[in-house]
């Protein structure tokens, strides 16, 4: 993965988040959308929506923040398409682990 030394994931799952910093690890973020209820996600005008288990509702106006940013989560770039793909491949590996 290719980004600025002072590039950061930021990751905010909805509303009633807040910020997370995750460096630039993928798989971490990844993790943390699967431990929320995440399956599949799509991007939308302003960040993420997802979809998944029954109680997993970011849709809409509540939809997850996922982004490059400073140190102050101050949004830089969105992920690009190479690296939105990473991480929705990477929910795939989990749950087909996952199922057996």
């Amino acid at each position: 993965m290719q980004q600025r030394s002072e590039e950061i994931l930021w990751l905010r799952l909805g509303d009633m988040s807040e910020y997370e910093a995750f460096g630039d690890d993928l798989y971490a973020v990844a993790d943390a959308l699967l431990c929320s209820g995440v399956e599949d996600i799509t991007r939308c005008q302003g960040g993420i929506e997802a979809s998944g288990k029954e109680y997993c509702q970011f849709l809409g106006h509540n939809y997850i923040s996922l982004f490059w940013g400073d140190t102050d989560a101050q949004i830089i770039r969105e992920l690009n398409n190479k690296e939105l793909d990473e991480v929705q491949l990477i929910i795939g590996r989990r749950l087909n682990m996952a199922k057996g």
